[in-house]
């Protein structure tokens, strides 16, 4: 279910276990966007970051240069976001989500993966659990708090996080567009 990007960002319910995906217009950005195109079974590819919001006032959990917390409207205002929500997600589902995800928190970034992803067969399966990109921190998330389709959350893309949680049962896109 998608919403029109006429929706107010500052009128968004968020809520404990949404992901939210952005685009990032920096180079890195752009050159992870690309090679998500590239592999895309869709031809398309409009994300190169994700994140889990871990309160209602908006505090994430993410993977930057180190895993850690924000708040999404300080962090990503200006930015094209969008916010996706599983209907399935109780409160028990997001808390065993959550402490998995949890505790990777300090956590520096894998900067080898941004080599290993360009090719994702080699990105997956040279993958470490201990260390974590953006993409693969969500998918581990949404793995413990047992929602179908994040079984293998290793070489996981932004893109990928974006197609299925716009296009697997159980879904709604709650925003699209940009974050005022």
């Amino acid at each position: 279910m998608a919403v029109s990007d006429t929706a107010k960002s500052h009128q968004i319910q968020l809520l404990p276990g949404d992901i939210v995906c952005t685009s990032n217009p920096m180079a890195i950005g752009r050159l992870i966007t690309a090679v998500e195109r590239f592999w895309s079974s869709d031809d398309e590819a409009k994300y190169s970051h994700s994140l889990i919001i871990i309160t209602r006032t908006g505090l994430t959990l993410e993977a930057l240069w180190t895993v850690k917390s924000q708040r999404l409207h300080d962090a990503y205002r200006g930015d094209k976001i969008a916010v996706y929500r599983y209907s399935g997600m109780s409160q028990r589902a997001f808390r065993a989500g959550l402490d998995a995800a949890a505790a990777h928190y300090g956590n520096w970034y894998p900067l080898h993966k941004l080599i290993t992803n360009l090719i994702p067969p080699i990105g997956k399966y040279l993958a470490t659990k201990n260390r974590l990109i953006c993409s693969e921190l969500v998918g581990k998330f949404l793995r413990y708090a047992g929602v179908p389709g994040f079984h293998n959350y290793l070489g996981l893309t932004p893109d990928v996080i974006s197609d299925r949680c716009s296009q697997y049962e159980g879904w709604v896109t709650v925003f699209e567009g940009v974050l005022e």
